[in-house]
């Protein structure tokens, strides 16, 4: 067999498999490997982050944070804005955070 016969086989071979799935459906099939269950924190680990959060809220520190947020874990960075007791929320770079989410916090 020449080149061009094995390039146009691994073409052909391939073939069915894009047609199958589109670009969207392979990107989301690969961000869902990703997926994990939300750990569960101790009443000392609750304790811990409201403890770093009030610090960091009354002192206006730049903290790191680990959120759980649709079966993902995200870290975000900035400065407390808004403490929200009612809603147990806390407000960074102006966007809301449920305190159940907050895997972790840390200072910058």
């Amino acid at each position: 067999m020449n080149n061009n016969q094995n390039e146009d086989r691994g073409m052909m071979k391939w073939a069915p498999f894009y047609s199958v799935l589109s670009e969207k459906e392979i990107k989301e099939s690969v961000e869902n490997k990703e997926v994990y269950s939300k750990p569960d924190l101790s009443e000392d680990q609750i304790s811990e982050l409201e403890n770093i959060i009030i610090d960091a809220y009354n002192n206006k520190k730049e903290i790191e944070i680990k959120v759980y947020e649709n079966h993902k874990i995200a870290v975000k960075q900035g400065i407390i804005n808004k403490l929200d007791p009612m809603h147990k929320a806390i407000y960074l770079n102006k966007k809301m955070i449920l305190f159940t989410n907050i895997l972790d916090v840390k200072e910058i």
